[in-house]
């Protein structure tokens, strides 16, 4: 009975998270894709990526290891719309990835800095650098933007020179 249960129970998470497995987005070396690799990195030759890791940590486990690793793909622009033109926008930290990201997620947000000027008393000009953070999205492990709303705006003054 217990051995029936057990079974069960697996049977059960399978399914259960069978719709989760199926929805990820395919990484690394995909099946029926060309790829050069000259040792220290490769080169997809569909898209002209270049892929390379780089070992932070690698320490043998009883059970499991545990490795780190930074990663690096030069695809890090990408064509965006803005105001109904398109510009080249860079991709979250310019292509350096971290393993960590895979079971935590990460954060994207978009900055804008806009300096005034302005003129103070005394006939001194004052630069005011403000700095706009806004559009926050939590992705998630499995590849899911969770946006959340608000702004912050920091402005600092300082003399100009």
């Amino acid at each position: 009975m217990y051995t029936m249960l057990r079974w069960a129970t697996l049977v059960y998470v399978l399914i259960v998270f069978a719709g989760a497995a199926r929805g990820q987005v395919a990484t690394g070396a995909y099946p029926y894709g060309t790829f050069d690799n000259k040792g220290f990195d490769t080169l997809n030759v569909g898209n002209l990526n270049v892929h390379f890791s780089i070992p932070v940590l690698n320490k043998a486990g009883r059970g499991l290891p545990f490795y780190y690793n930074l990663s690096y793909d030069s695809y890090v622009w990408y064509p965006s719309a803005v105001s109904g033109s398109t510009i080249w926008t860079p991709v979250q930290n310019f292509g350096w990835r971290g393993d960590s990201e895979i079971a935590t997620g990460y954060m994207s947000f978009n900055v804008v800095t806009v300096n005034g000027r302005y003129r103070g008393t005394g006939g001194i000009w004052y630069t005011c650098p403000t700095v706009f953070h806004d559009n926050f999205v939590y992705h998630d492990p499995f590849g899911i933007e969770h946006a959340f709303s608000g702004a912050t705006t920091n402005t600092s003054e300082q003399p100009a020179e």
